[in-house]
């Protein structure tokens, strides 16, 4: 896991530096909110995914992440954190390869032939 937090977390701690010749170069210019940059593991990717399959919006989401990260006492650590609320399943592509990956061993189990 990169424990990076929100954009904002990761240029307090790691690239100030960046952001003020980043604004001082584009300062007239529209960017990004830092507190909108959220750093995605895979896995929280998948179940992002998942919940916008499950019919949840992005946008709702990722408002929501931001909305509770303003404050110290409903801040997450991982945005994980935040995307897990909505799962219900493992994203389903997974599930369908780990049944995939499994069927050998349960037929084999079982004594069911392929």
């Amino acid at each position: 896991e990169l424990f990076l937090g929100t954009g904002s977390d990761f240029l307090q701690v790691v690239a100030s530096d960046f952001f003020v010749k980043l604004v001082e170069r584009y300062g007239n210019l529209p960017l990004i909110p830092p507190e909108h940059i959220y750093f995605l593991s895979t896995s929280a990717f998948d179940y992002l995914m998942q919940a916008i399959r499950n019919g949840e919006s992005i946008i709702s989401i990722l408002r929501d992440a931001v909305e509770k990260d303003r404050e110290p006492h409903t801040k997450s650590f991982m945005f994980d954190q935040h995307v897990f609320r909505f799962k219900t399943s493992i994203p389903e592509y997974l599930d369908n390869e780990f049944r995939y990956l499994m069927q050998p061993l349960l037929d084999q189990f079982t004594g069911n032939k392929p």
